[in-house]
């Protein structure tokens, strides 16, 4: 399990990848639209932590700064 910083980092990265706020990411884990302010103050179960490093790896596709396999093709009609 990350550390709480490390996890604030992971879900503000996350949130810019998705584009989706942290109102909705809390309601999406937990049904709490504080629940990212709750975690940046160290508030929150290791159940909580767990649903929220559970959503992230299921939604989020790659992390920010490397490429899936698909990105890595050339487009359709352009040679690699």
């Amino acid at each position: 399990m990350l550390t709480r910083d490390a996890l604030v980092s992971n879900i503000e990265a996350f949130l810019a990848r998705t584009g989706m706020s942290a109102r909705q990411f809390g309601l999406a884990v937990n049904g709490d639209h504080k629940l990212v302010g709750r975690l940046k103050a160290g508030k929150g179960t290791l159940r909580v932590i767990e649903k929220a490093e559970a959503f992230m790896r299921n939604h989020g596709g790659p992390p920010a700064g490397t490429a899936s396999p698909a990105d890595s093709s050339p487009p359709q009609g352009e040679a690699a």
